[in-house]
């Protein structure tokens, strides 16, 4: 009975060691250093790829800060002063300002960027009328004298007023000289465009919209100062 132990034993014995020696055999030294090898190198990758995540995040949140600081709590001094149209027609005029049709607003002549407006003018075609239920139509050549109170024109005319201004401050952005008139930098004004070119399905809305007269234009109220910065 000891035997038959003893032999079992033995023969579990040279199983276990055959085994080995053929696991051995099977995968040479260098593979098996391989696997030891292996895990220390996807750590240090692993390590290197959250540092460089983690590198690349603070310099976007830096340069987010920065831009969000920049934009809003530039102070006035940092900016050049481009000349101004004063309070009046007479001054805006004596001055050598512009009356802007799509800024509705007179403007400095280094503010105003005559390409852009006179594109969307003729992308446009707009009318204008002396009443805001029509009446009787005004030109074009008149509006640009800027010798009126109020004029009307289409409902479509104040969200294209508000892409104008928003298209004049990317160009100022990608310019190496960024110039820029004071209504462009208005934060309020740029809140109330956004609000103007939000979605609004109300029947008003709609009506004042497809009117042929639905946006007034004012020509003594708006005098714009213009910057560089």
């Amino acid at each position: 009975m000891d035997y038959s132990d003893n032999s079992a034993k033995s023969l579990t014995s040279e199983f276990s060691e055959h085994d080995q020696s053929s696991t051995s055999a099977l995968l040479p030294p260098e593979v098996t250093q391989c696997e030891h090898d292996i895990r220390p190198r996807l750590n240090r990758v692993s390590y290197l790829l959250t540092a460089i995540l983690v590198v690349i995040f603070l310099i976007w949140t830096s340069t987010f800060t920065l831009y969000h600081y920049h934009s809003n709590s530039v102070s006035p001094f940092a900016l050049i002063d481009r000349g101004n149209c004063g309070h009046s027609v007479e001054e805006a005029k004596a001055k050598g300002c512009i009356f802007d049709i799509m800024l509705s607003a007179w403007v400095p002549k280094p503010c105003y960027d005559q390409e852009l407006s006179e594109s969307i003018l003729a992308a446009n075609n707009f009318t204008y009328w002396n009443s805001n239920v029509g009446g009787q139509e005004v030109s074009e050549e008149d509006i640009r004298k800027g010798d009126f109170n109020v004029l009307y024109t289409h409902g479509t005319y104040h969200a294209q007023h508000c892409l104008f201004l928003w298209k004049l401050q990317m160009k100022a952005q990608r310019s190496s000289v960024r110039v820029l008139d004071s209504l462009s930098r208005n934060q309020m004004h740029i809140a109330h465009c956004h609000n103007v070119l939000s979605i609004d399905l109300s029947k008003r809305h709609i009506q004042r919209l497809q009117s042929k007269s639905g946006t007034p234009i004012n020509g003594f109220k708006s005098f714009l100062s213009c910057s560089e910065g």
